[in-house]
């Protein structure tokens, strides 16, 4: 993830928002295993459900889900 990172940020808005977030985190992703770790806490710390990959699993898939409800 880049340092300014737009999505990050939205995931830890959304998570500051009373919303349920959950990302999946490779820690060897990209060989970069301390950002991975730096992200992850940052995400945690705001509430957003951290999983990480389970070791020699390569994952390479982005996916939202977003779920709207409406009082009617």
């Amino acid at each position: 993830m880049a340092k300014d990172s737009r999505i990050i940020d939205s995931m830890i808005h959304a998570a500051h928002n009373g919303k349920k977030v959950t990302v999946v985190v490779e820690l060897q992703a990209r060989f970069d295993e301390e950002a991975n770790i730096h992200w992850a806490k940052r995400l945690t710390e705001a509430g957003v459900h951290v999983i990480f990959s389970a070791p020699g699993l390569k994952i390479h898939a982005k996916l939202f889900l977003i779920s709207r409800k409406e009082n009617r």
